[in-house]
């Protein structure tokens, strides 16, 4: 796996989704960290992560700077069980000033390749817990 695949170059395919997330799944137990989240960051066009809590306050509130408001947790077990986690959870936020067909996308391909289908006023932060 190439790291630009991740950095907006290239296409992104489910394989190298999940042989990156098994690889930080990995890394999470050397260090003995329990929980890790991840989510697509519209302006670098890249999947990020969070590795502490603090961490992940930082993006939610940054999400909720820019309108988006917290609307609903789904699990995803049979993710999960292919990365390798000991459980997926999708937060899904939702802004409701960014109509349809505007000039800001908010689909991204990760959460297309982890089963989620965001429409283009949702953001999704994924928390993989080890």
């Amino acid at each position: 796996m190439k790291n630009e695949i991740f950095g907006g170059i290239g296409p992104l395919f489910k394989e190298d989704l999940v042989e990156r997330l098994s690889t930080e799944i990995q890394d999470c137990k050397k260090r003995m960290q329990s929980s890790i989240w991840t989510f697509w960051h519209y302006s670098s066009n890249m999947m990020q992560f969070a590795d502490t809590n603090k961490q992940f306050r930082m993006i939610k509130d940054m999400w909720t700077a820019q309108g988006f408001k917290f609307s609903e947790t789904r699990r995803y077990p049979e993710l999960a069980k292919l990365i390798g986690a000991s459980s997926v959870v999708a937060h899904v936020w939702k802004n409701t000033d960014i109509k349809e067909g505007g000039n800001v996308n908010m689909n991204e391909p990760m959460s297309l390749l982890m089963g989620y289908m965001n429409a283009s006023d949702e953001t999704v932060t994924w928390e993989i817990n080890v």
